[in-house]
């Protein structure tokens, strides 16, 4: 499993945007009007992850830097389901956990050259 610690700034940025792609995925049932329904999940909004990824892309070194420790932060507070479905997501595997016949090589994928 990924460490906090272990985020840059790249990689940050890639799970954040990837967190709330699958946080907005997820649903609910609402009930309007007597009438139920299922509206996306609002969850991102609320853990304030739109100004996270904002932070993590700004210009501004400094502010690039706040927002890599807010998303730190975040990380150790999400469940092992979903760190799992976001590294998944941006393509981050133990190596460890390989099949010894799988084509990816014995290392960390490196994601920064993006």
């Amino acid at each position: 499993m990924l460490n906090s610690q272990e985020f840059d700034i790249r990689t940050a940025q890639k799970a954040a945007v990837a967190l709330a792609a699958i946080l907005e995925r997820r649903t609910r049932v609402k009930v309007i009007l007597g009438e139920e329904r299922v509206v996306p999940g609002t969850l991102g909004k609320v853990i304030r992850l739109p100004s996270i990824i904002a932070r993590l892309e700004s210009r501004v070194s400094t502010t690039r830097a706040r927002g890599l420790e807010d998303f730190r932060q975040l990380w150790d507070t999400l469940s092992v389901q979903t760190t799992r479905e976001v590294l998944n997501a941006i393509g981050w595997y133990e190596p460890h956990e390989l099949d010894w016949e799988d084509p990816r090589s014995n290392r960390r994928p490196d994601l920064s050259e993006d």
